[in-house]
């Protein structure tokens, strides 16, 4: 009797084929499942395969905009990826590793995890192509496992097999990031398919050939000769069409701009024995490392940051047309400590600022709420930093409630005095939580909150 064993090729795939990746966990996420079917589907070359790759690469890919690279192309130039660190010092004591977010002792660079390229599109809308618009209406990108995923659109140096998040170039380069959606995004990682030379196309025909600030225009160029050119066809510009953006206000750019400002700073002040305790510097831990790091490392941080101190000098914010009458921001120039932000908040009825970060997180939080958004839409975004208490209370009798129910922190570190009363509770918001990072993450969520009737800008402060 022949066997009946035999080997299908229906649709030229075959049956017997290897998984791409082996199960690790007791159930199937629907990620997994969208990935494997995705890449069975890609597994065969072939023209119509890469223009369906392509096209998908192009509808599901959020990116930055032109106008962002242009005009500040490396985000942030002092930040590599370094998984092998111990994530904290008592870890670090144990394993004789560097702790992590502590400068590199040869390069000074702050090292660190994926957290803060992935964390850039946190809360920033999106300008969604075609009839995506319709549907998404400009809402930012959920946050949480398995939604979106930041992609290296190359993941390695050229042909030296080094990956390209350790690079200070490509790590935070603007063409080498897109976010796409997590299952599509792992499509990209696997040198089997054809996603990965797909998505470097797009970023090719996006960026490559767009002019850049005078000043960063040798950056840029050592940044490309790091990347290898695109194997797949050149992408159409009627095709870039289909490509979606992220909406980056003047909060966007003012911590990248002014991490270097900082950075600048310290290396000044250390250079000429000079007090460094008022020159701000995050982290603290790595303010310390760089400052006991040797004279030669700091001097070769120093020769990689001055192009970006100097674009710096002169920064301006891009002008951004999906965001009529944002504050274009210069960012200080002076080697000392950099002020503080300070924010406007404009209503159909009154315009309040300019206010520090704690008072801005309040008003426009108050403002948005009596543009007739929920309660429920700004936990959303508020998180932890939103306590609801039953009942409608105020004064001393409020703060105990929250104090019996366990509410961390002491009084000042609430606005007890100006809550908001809905829906039968008390809402109260933390005041002590709100740095530059935060507010740049929640100022743009909680103002879209309000469908145009609230906006918030960054304004220069005077020094």
């Amino acid at each position: 009797m022949e066997s009946s064993h035999h080997t299908c090729t229906c649709g030229g795939l075959d049956a017997e084929e290897r998984p791409f990746e082996k199960p690790k966990e007791s159930s199937v996420a629907g990620s997994s499942a969208v990935f494997q079917s995705l890449a069975r589907t890609f597994a065969r070359d072939g023209d119509e395969q890469r223009l369906a790759a392509r096209k998908l690469l192009l509808r599901a890919g959020v990116w930055l905009p032109v106008e962002t690279y242009q005009a500040w192309p490396v985000l942030m130039p002092w930040v590599v990826r370094d998984n092998s660190l111990a994530q904290s010092k008592s870890k670090a004591t144990q394993s004789g590793l560097d702790v992590i977010k502590t400068a590199s002792p040869t390069t000074g660079l702050l090292r660190t995890t994926n957290a803060p390229i992935g964390g850039l599109k946190t809360g920033l809308p999106v300008k969604w192509a075609g009839s995506l618009q319709e549907t998404f209406k400009s809402k930012p990108l959920r946050v949480g496992p398995h939604e979106w995923m930041q992609s290296h659109c190359w993941s390695h140096v050229g042909s030296t097999g080094h990956s390209a998040a350790t690079h200070p170039l490509t790590n935070s380069f603007v063409p080498n990031l897109v976010w796409l959606p997590h299952a599509i995004g792992r499509l990209t990682d696997d040198q089997r398919l054809i996603f990965g030379e797909e998505i470097r196309a797009i970023a090719w025909a996006r960026y490559r050939h767009a002019p850049v600030a005078p000043v960063l225009q040798d950056v840029v160029e050592n940044a490309w000769s790091l990347l290898d050119v695109p194997l797949a066809s050149p992408v159409n510009e009627r095709d870039l069409v289909m490509v979606n953006e992220f909406v980056p206000s003047a909060m966007f750019y003012r911590p990248h701009v002014r991490g270097v400002l900082r950075i600048w700073a310290l290396l000044n002040a250390l250079e000429s024995n000079e007090d460094v305790s008022a020159v701000d510097v995050a982290p603290a831990v790595y303010k310390q490392s760089l400052a006991s790091a040797p004279a030669a490392t700091r001097a070769a941080l120093r020769q990689h940051l001055q192009p970006f101190a100097l674009a710096a000098a002169h920064f301006l914010t891009p002008a951004n047309p999906d965001q009529p009458g944002k504050v274009t921001v210069k960012p200080a120039t002076r080697a000392a400590k950099v002020p503080p932000p300070r924010f406007r908040i404009t209503t159909s009825a009154a315009t309040l600022g300019p206010l520090g970060l704690r008072w801005a997180a309040l008003r426009l939080v108050q403002a948005v709420s009596e543009a007739g958004v929920g309660v429920v839409a700004l936990k959303g975004v508020l998180k932890s930093d939103l306590r609801e208490v039953p009942g409608t209370l105020v004064g001393e009798q409020l703060w105990e409630r929250m104090a019996s129910l366990g509410v961390p922190g002491d009084r000042d570190k609430w606005f007890v005095e100006e809550p908001i009363h809905a829906d039968g509770s008390t809402w109260v918001l933390k005041n002590n939580s709100w740095d530059q990072a935060r507010a740049q993450a929640a100022f743009p969520a909680l103002a879209a909150l309000a469908d145009g009737k609230v906006a918030i800008d960054a304004v220069e402060t005077p020094h």
